[in-house]
């Protein structure tokens, strides 16, 4: 049928599908116009308004669901040689530890602490470290580190604690070092005359602040905590 009316006034066929109106329907009423449709389709149109917002609502939640379990998946996730080969099962698996040195700074006792680990089964042994630091006003915080990674982490904190601000030709700049455990060591400058900020932050934590002394003794302690481990090998 012919309309008179405007066609941006009609209710396209689309739309009356989309509603839920078969097509027999739809081609009925294909040219009503949109106020004489809402009146006489009032509770199909709010039922349809109702079941679309209930369809994105649970892909929402569904979405948000997932996300949420994949993080949590990635936070339970064992991220060291060494805290793997403590996981092991079905054998007996002793853990040694020993004291390398520790540190009073600005914002608490840093300490480093050498592991041994042994699977008595065939005696094979993974070594590491536990740096931990028991701050004044928060709770204390520990990091694994592999054997492996102390040496590129003792360079990595000479290089943090000798940089400058013309490391970038930018105004501003971040340096990191990360280990695989998540703990980080930051050097950050705001503005290209600024003075560089220091800071540690163990995995999902707020970072710490720290000044350059410190950065540097803690250099030393992972030297420190090397030599130790480089003995202790020796000596099994």
């Amino acid at each position: 049928m012919q309309c008179s009316l405007p066609k941006e006034r009609w209710i396209h066929p689309a739309i009356l599908a989309e509603a839920g109106l078969g097509q027999a329907c739809a081609c009925k009423v294909s040219h009503l116009t949109l106020p004489a449709f809402a009146s006489n389709n009032a509770g199909l149109l709010e039922v349809k308004t109702k079941s679309n917002f209930m369809r994105k609502l649970i892909s929402i939640l569904t979405v948000a669901g997932l996300a949420l379990a994949m993080h949590a998946q990635e936070t339970n996730v064992l991220k060291t040689e060494i805290e793997n080969f403590e996981a092991r099962t079905n054998t007996v698996i002793i853990k040694g530890f020993g004291q390398i040195g520790s540190a009073s700074f600005g914002v608490g006792t840093v300490s480093i602490r050498s592991k041994e680990t042994i699977d008595a089964s065939n005696g094979s042994k993974a070594y590491g470290i536990m740096l931990e630091l028991d701050g004044q006003n928060a709770p204390r915080q520990q990091a694994i580190l592999d054997d492996f990674e102390l040496e590129p982490l003792a360079n990595g904190l000479e290089y943090l604690a000798k940089i400058t601000s013309d490391v970038s030709a930018l105004p501003s700049f971040t340096a990191e070092f990360k280990t695989r455990s998540g703990l980080r060591f930051i050097a950050h400058s705001g503005r290209r005359q600024s003075s560089i900020e220091y800071f540690i932050k163990f995995d999902e934590n707020p970072r710490v602040s720290l000044n350059t002394d410190e950065i540097v003794q803690l250099k030393s302690m992972v030297g420190q905590a090397v030599n130790a481990l480089n003995d202790l090998k020796r000596s099994r």
